[in-house]
């Protein structure tokens, strides 16, 4: 790790922005007294966490900003940003490069930045303390303070070296630690006292609520009991209603079921009695129908009975003309020949015809009944026909042509009389088939009217059984409805006996286990019992719940109290812990440090004075540690620590070649500077720090000792970067880079990149 970049810009002498890039080694800063090269070194401190102003060579940090002059108004801020490169510290911060910037402003607020996001100072101070970085080390040694390493306390040293040394860092988390210890401590200290006083109030509440924790305890098996007793008594209760609720519906479905059955019967009915009406009316309409009929048969046999008699008539006279034509024959022709006699005996025949069919009349005539008069019309059409087929003229003698015409001629009044007869016949006929259809159709409708009566009687007593059924089920569903009051009554006495005993229903039944079947005895032995402890608990009496509450309140105090407690003595033993182990790692990493640092020191001596022993004793403010054997150099440092952690430090013992006085009090000014330096080097090649700032430590220095200095700060550039702001041309030529600070003529400091040889010149200038 090493300082790259220095960018500063309205800090101090330096108005506008300034970049100074560094590479590793040695970089020489050069110029006049008064060009600003100090103000350089100021910007590192300042940023490295440098609060006082003292230090930073102000009255105040406000005057950290560029004041202004003639040439160039004052600034409103100062900025000045580091940037580290090569940090290979992935324990510590994740990237490789590593931003600082630092900016005040004139109403004196101050912001932080580590690579460029906002930070705070603590942070970044423990940061750069991990980096063995800071202002309490020996990062920067300002003009004229080399001899501080000789000057300060013991103690001041200590925290020098500690932070030069990476110790810092530690020594923070010690002091953090021990603030929390403190802090715990106090703590621990008032939980104590609070349970000291809290403590007697609370035994004082516990006697009074034992007697509740007795009650308690019998109040608990009560509620056990009441479980077993009422849950089951309740639960059974319930069960029952669930089935009576079941059979309800099931009585309300079949009642339901049956209505809706009556109501069908009783449409069916009302609409059987529409069809009788119907039918009726049709068979009222048949009969007037019928009657007309027979009325208009009535006239028809009226009618036939005058054709009847018109033919009775005819057939009287054609019998008559007959029986005359029958008598002729004898009187006119006496003589006749016997063989024609026989030829005469179908007039006889045809007479006996007439005479039937004049019976076969009056039959018709004298009949009523419309299927007898058919018969005789029938008859009556079969002796015609007969009259028809006898000739009675066959074989008459010539003589008696005329009286055959005139039976011809009568022959003819009877075909028409037997087609009129015959008409007669199939009008009688159509009348009988629509009278025999009538009478089917009458038939036919006195059937449905029976069969739709039989039909109502059957609705009749389907609707009556249904009524029945249905005023069965309606008391049977009464019963049931009672017995469901009954089981509801009985759930509300059960629940009345519960609250006598303040206790909560809900929550017994809740709670029950509904598996448990017990027996009548068990529920008696249950009841007896939960009498029992209802009588003790009415001895115990009433216990006041607000102090319940209290005592409940306290106890949660107490061990909440007891549990901090607990934790603080945790928190205290954890604490004493972390900073005996601080301790221990801080000591012995000192120690050993101190040790290889003696090495180094006894070194650098010799080269600087060519000999002399120098030794870093680590003593107690208190009591000095013992002398180490300045013979022994390997000896062990003596380190005390007291039981009341007194402070320790870092004291400088130095015995130089020709001089007979021991200590750093003996030697001159020069000779401190050169044991300063010596100490300086010898520190720096153990802590191997990453950047160290040198303000002029060489300028009392005469040549042979400077090229002694510059010849130590050439092997150590290898380790450490080094900044030097130095006058001397020795020093000046062991650097990488020069940089020389100057006044321009707007009077505010400016940066130029030198040469060697040109550095002589500019700071003859």
């Amino acid at each position: 790790m090493y300082l790259r970049e220095i960018e500063i810009k309205g800090f101090k002498s330096f108005a506008d922005r300034t970049v100074l890039q560094f590479p590793k080694g040695i970089s020489a800063i050069v110029g006049p007294n008064g060009s600003g090269k100090s103000n350089v070194v100021d910007a590192l401190r300042w940023v490295l966490g440098e609060q006082s102003s003292k230090n930073l060579r102000t009255d105040n940090s406000i005057n950290l900003i560029f004041s202004g002059n003639e040439f160039r108004p004052a600034g409103q801020s100062a900025k000045v940003k580091l940037i580290f490169d090569e940090v290979n510290r992935p324990d510590i911060i994740e990237v490789n490069t590593l931003e600082i910037e630092k900016v005040i402003y004139k109403d004196g607020k101050t912001e932080y930045f580590l690579n460029k996001k906002d930070a705070r100072q603590k942070d970044l101070i423990e940061l750069l303390a991990s980096f063995q970085l800071g202002t309490k080390g020996l990062s920067i040694i300002s003009q004229g303070s080399i001899e501080n390493i000789l000057k300060v306390s013991p103690v001041e040293r200590k925290v020098m070296f500690e932070e030069i040394l990476g110790l810092r860092q530690l020594e923070i988390k010690k002091d953090v630690s021990q603030k929390k210890l403190d802090a715990t401590i106090i703590n621990l200290d008032k939980v104590s006292s609070l349970i000291n006083e809290i403590l007697p109030h609370f035994r004082s509440l516990k006697r009074y609520v034992s007697r509740f924790d007795k009650q308690q305890e019998y109040k608990d098996e009560l509620i056990e009991l009441c479980k077993k007793y009422y849950g089951f008594r309740f639960y059974n209760f319930q069960k029952n209603n669930e089935s009576i609720l079941a059979q309800l519906k099931n009585y309300d479905d079949q009642i339901k079921t049956i209505e809706q059955q009556i109501e069908s019967e009783k449409g069916k009915l009302g609409l059987s009695d529409t069809v009788d009406k119907n039918i009726i009316s049709h068979l009222n309409q048949q009969q007037r129908e019928i009657e007309n009929f027979v009325k208009e048969l009535n006239i028809q046999k009226q009618s036939l009975v005058y054709e009847m008699a018109k033919l009775e008539g005819q057939i009287e006279e054609k019998t008559l003309s007959l029986n005359q034509l029958n008598r002729e024959p004898t009187t006119s022709t006496p003589n006749v020949n016997t063989t024609t006699k026989p030829k005469f005996i179908n007039f006889v025949t045809l007479e006996l015809k007439f005479n039937n069919l004049k019976q076969l009349i009056k039959n018709i005539l004298n009949s009523s009944d419309i299927h007898e008069i058919k018969s005789n019309i029938v008859s009556l059409d079969q002796a015609l026909d007969e009259i028809l087929a006898v000739n009675p003229t066959e074989n008459v003698k010539p003589e008696i042509v005329d009286n055959t015409s005139r039976i011809e001629e009568l022959n003819q009044n009877i075909l028409s009389i037997k087609n009129r007869i015959l008409d007669l016949k199939n009008k009688i006929d159509e009348f009988d088939k629509q009278i025999n259809s009538k009478d089917i159709e009458s038939n036919n409708l006195e059937n449905q009217i029976e069969d739709e009566s039989k039909k109502q009687r059957e609705m009749f007593s389907t609707i009556e059984h249904k009524q029945r059924e249905l005023i069965n089920l309606q008391s049977a569903k009464q019963n049931f409805s009672v017995e469901f009051e009954k089981n509801n009554i009985n759930i509300e006495n059960l629940k009345n006996q519960v609250s006598s005993m303040n206790l909560d229903f809900e929550f017994l039944v809740k709670d029950c286990d509904v598996n448990l079947i017990f027996s009548d005895i068990e529920l008696k032995n249950f009841y007896d019992k939960i009498e029992k402890l209802r009588a003790i608990l009415n001895e115990l009496g009433f216990v006041d719940q607000n102090i319940v509450d209290e005592y409940n309140d306290t106890q949660k105090r107490i061990e909440f109290l007891e549990n901090q407690k607990s934790d603080l003595e945790k928190a205290v033993s954890d604490l004493k812990l972390v900073i005996k182990e601080l301790t221990t790692q801080i000591n012995d990493t000192f120690k050993m440090a101190i040790k290889n640092i003696n090495t180094d020191f006894n070194k650098y001596l010799e080269i600087i004075f060519g000999g002399g022993k120098g030794n870093l004793e680590i003593i107690s403010i208190k009591e000095k540690a013992s002398k180490i054997d300045e013979k022994d150099s390997e000896a062990e440092l003596p380190i005390i620590e007291d039981e009341a952690n007194d402070k320790l430090g870092v004291e400088i013992k130095v015995k130089l070649p020709k001089t007979k006085l021991d200590g750093v009090e003996a030697l001159s000014g020069g000779e401190k500077s050169l044991v300063s330096i010596a100490l300086l080097f010898a520190i720096v090649s153990q802590s191997k720090p990453p950047l160290l700032v040198l303000d002029e430590v060489d300028a009392a220095l005469d040549e042979e000792n400077t090229r002694k200095f510059s010849n130590i700060l050439k092997d150590l550039s290898d380790q450490t970067q080094y900044v030097v702001i130095t006058h001397n041309w020795l020093t000046m030529s062991s650097a990488n880079v020069i940089y020389g600070v100057t006044i321009g003529k707007e009077k505010f400091s400016q940066i130029l990149s030198l040469e060697l040889e040109d550095s002589r010149e500019f700071m003859k200038n």
